[in-house]
């Protein structure tokens, strides 16, 4: 009556799955609560040095995952920050840094969420132990592959242009 299915097919099966899963996530993302992005967007921009007089910052951002507690959050994702500089009535986009895998951990005050924490991973031989310190373990393979966001974070800054 039930026919056996091989074990080669249940693994190809299985795999279809976790990938179909995997781009929707990578083509949509978590489903945030009202706030989360704005109180990204706002700290990332918060954070960002503005060196001259008339720049201003820019932010890209790409959120894998949220944990809201009654007065607290984390977000996990990478991140990356610019600067826009004016020069003879020309915006320039200077100073990108690169798409960073971070944590950020937020609480609220007064109704408004405020960054408290903000951590990235560490570069050479610090990445490693960082990446464990600071992702859990299902998001870690995200963290590490951030610079397959390169490209939207960098529309995303750019998306600030004034002109």
């Amino acid at each position: 009556m039930f026919r056996q299915v091989s074990v080669k097919k249940l693994f190809f099966l299985l795999l279809a799955a976790i990938i179909a899963l995997l781009l929707l996530f990578f083509l949509h993302g978590p489903f945030l609560d009202e706030g989360v992005e704005d109180a990204v967007v706002q700290a990332l921009l918060e954070r960002t040095e503005t060196p001259e007089e008339g720049s201003f910052p820019a932010e890209g951002h790409k959120i894998f995952q949220v944990v809201r507690k009654e007065d607290s959050m984390q977000v996990w994702g990478a991140f990356c920050t610019g600067v826009f500089r004016n020069r003879e009535d020309v915006s320039e986009l200077t100073a990108v840094s690169e798409a960073v895998p971070a944590r950020m951990t937020f609480t609220q005050e007064n109704g408004n969420w405020v960054l408290s924490e903000y951590r990235e991973a560490g570069e050479g031989g610090f990445f490693g132990k960082d990446m464990k310190d600071i992702f859990p373990w299902h998001l870690r393979l995200f963290a590490v592959m951030t610079g397959w966001f390169e490209s939207g974070l960098r529309k995303q800054l750019e998306a600030y242009s004034p002109g």
